[in-house]
């Protein structure tokens, strides 16, 4: 009896490590499992980082450019309301321009309508030129006569 009490605790005491060990087993193999877990998320959380440095270096060269792209288009908005003003100030200028020319036009036009008026005065102060010229051939001649 106590042989039989003495293998029934080796039995039991066998199935105990048995168990035990199978409990070690399955403890190491979530231990492993933790760990091949472990260094996946580890690299993913080192690839993560590389990705989030280099977003930010992309959203800091966005900000960069977008800074710039501002002061370009607070600069471009100061030049182009003095072009405006230049322009403004040609506008004026060119109608005051086209104003000078209107009143110089009509006053050719005028001077032009006076010069058709005075060629047929031309015309006989020309024929009064060879009348003249001729007294004077005549008037010279009568002079040697006399």
């Amino acid at each position: 009896r106590e042989l039989d009490a003495e293998r029934k605790a080796r039995l039991t005491a066998e199935r105990a490590l048995r168990e035990t060990r199978a409990e070690c087993a399955r403890a190491w193999e979530q231990v492993k499992s933790a760990e091949e877990d472990a260094a996946r998320a580890a690299a993913t959380a080192r690839k993560r980082g590389e990705e989030k440095s280099s977003l930010e270096r992309e959203l800091e060269i966005a900000y960069e450019r977008c800074s710039r792209a501002e002061s370009l288009g607070r600069d471009l908005r100061r030049e182009g309301a003095a072009l405006a003003s230049d322009a403004e100030v040609v506008s004026r200028a060119n109608e005051a321009l086209d104003e000078r020319c209107a009143t110089l036009k009509s006053r050719m036009e005028e001077m032009e309508r006076e010069l058709e008026e005075l060629r047929p005065l031309e015309r006989e102060v020309a024929s009064l030129r060879e009348w003249k010229k001729s007294q004077a051939s005549d008037l010279k001649e009568a002079m040697e006569v006399l």
